[in-house]
């Protein structure tokens, strides 16, 4: 599947407006990692204080897991 993490130069393209295929990162994607099925989930937020995934695995609790 290749690089599925979301780097330094992936940042910079999405800062400048020339990131096309940043969509292929961030977000939620379903894969196997680990001969586990789940889901990544990676987002650009460089001045976010706080970030919740909120699901009900956590019971809807933004506080649950971080």
């Amino acid at each position: 599947m290749g690089n599925t993490s979301f780097t330094v130069n992936d940042g910079d393209r999405f800062r400048r407006g020339t990131g096309y295929a940043c969509y292929k990162k961030l977000g939620a994607h379903i894969r196997r990692e680990g001969g586990k099925m789940g889901v990544r989930f990676c987002l650009w937020a460089p001045n976010a204080q706080r970030v919740a995934v909120i699901t009900s695995a956590t019971g809807w609790d933004e506080d649950q897991g971080a």
